[in-house]
């Protein structure tokens, strides 16, 4: 055998050995796989504001994720639903209906994250023992006799307190009160919240000939609380509502001067040992939410001199009188209207998280969570009366 060929055997051999010893070594391990996309945005995918904001920005930039697309395509490919932009506020449920977790009495063990918390960031007392669960408020508003529709196809889900913030029905000239008040308990019958809420709006043209007493005791056969220039406090939590508008001539319509007064009439924090967490109108504040398309002939292309920004054919339909009320007296947790359908969404201004649950133009609706505040304990004057045994063992 010759050098040469002695050589390549010597070298196959080692070829072979290598090769050997490369087939007895472990496989590497497989690549990770890669995230689904789209997912559903629980309390199991979504563990913070931070994740929230980032799943939201994902889907953003994911072609099936926009905001303009094209009715035309729509139209060509009817499975193809038209999806809008979910604000980014970290302690929203930015969910879509169907993918919601549950309500806080099946989620106790597994609580949302400290943002979707509203009452451990606002209460001072929050954290003292013993907790309270957190409950899940629905907003909803100017459904405009589609709430049906909007029930039936999912886009109101399920909690534990549902707030309506006006104009459930349509027509403006719906002049027949027991009809009105028959859908209205109807829907709220239907519905398997364990609280409902509801403030009128200006499209419910009759109410304001009716006592407001008359209203809520027929509301009570769908264990509604109607609200109008009052409250009612739901496991702790205080909600005021009010439907005065802009809309002179409909439902609850009064001019700037009536409605001030109204707002007046709202309980101040600074005042109140028990004060409003939750203020509900039908009309927004102010510059807050309330740009409304307009085509009156006002409408210009130059700067907002009170927003700075350019929105022609736009217009502030906001009251000037309830955002100072509510931002330098009242100082509620939160704030609910609705009205203006084009603005639809939610705002965090100066601690106070801002809702626009406005469903005609945004078809769902706003949910978040709210923790209460822990119940108070009552002093011995109140758990004893004013002659206090001083042997009592409680104190």
């Amino acid at each position: 055998m010759s050098e040469a060929t002695l050589t390549k055997d010597v070298t196959s051999d080692d070829t072979m050995e290598t090769a050997a010893q490369a087939s007895s070594a472990p496989p590497p391990p497989p690549p990770p796989p890669a995230p689904p996309k789209n997912l559903p945005l629980t309390s199991a995918t979504v563990t913070s504001g931070a994740a929230l904001r980032d799943v939201l920005r994902e889907r953003r930039l994911n072609d099936d994720w926009t905001d303009n697309q094209d009715d035309d395509d729509d139209a060509a490919d009817p499975s193809k639903k038209k999806r809008r932009r979910i604000p980014l506020v970290g302690y929203l449920s930015a969910a879509s209906a169907a993918n919601l977790p549950p309500p806080a009495a099946e989620s106790a063990a597994n609580p949302p994250p400290a943002e979707a918390e509203i009452g451990k960031q606002y209460h001072s007392n929050a954290d003292v023992e013993p907790p309270r669960p957190p409950l899940r408020v629905v907003c909803i508003s100017d459904t405009h006799g589609e709430h049906f529709d909007f029930f039936n196809g999912g886009s109101i889900p399920d909690g534990d307190i549902l707030i309506h913030a006006g104009d459930f029905f349509d027509h403006v000239a719906y002049e027949n009160m027991d009809q009105a008040l028959k859908e209205l308990n109807e829907f709220f019958s239907a519905v398997p919240h364990r609280h409902k809420v509801f403030v009128a709006g200006n499209h419910e043209t009759c109410f304001h000939r009716y006592d407001t007493k008359y209203i809520q005791k027929r509301l009570q056969e769908s264990g509604t609380h109607y609200l109008h220039d009052c409250s009612v406090e739901i496991e702790g939590i205080r909600i005021y509502g009010s439907a005065w508008n802009h809309c002179v001539g409909m439902g609850y319509g009064a001019n700037a001067q009536e409605r001030a007064a109204a707002w007046d009439r709202i309980p101040s924090r600074a005042n109140n040992p028990k004060p409003v967490d939750i203020v509900v109108t039908h009309q927004p504040a102010f510059n807050i939410l309330d740009l409304a398309h307009t085509n009156s002939a006002k409408s210009n292309f130059n700067v907002c001199s009170v927003c700075n920004k350019k929105h022609p054919r736009f217009a502030h339909w906001g009251d000037k009188n309830l955002r100072l009320a509510l931002f330098e007296r009242v100082r509620p947790f939160v704030f609910q209207s609705g009205h203006v359908h084009d603005d639809a969404g939610t705002i965090e201004m100066d601690g106070v998280l801002v809702v626009n649950a406005a469903m005609q133009l945004r078809r769902r609706a706003i949910v978040y969570d709210f923790v209460p505040p822990p119940p108070a304990v009552p002093t011995t004057t109140q758990a004893h009366g004013k002659h206090h045994d001083k042997q009592c063992v409680i104190c």
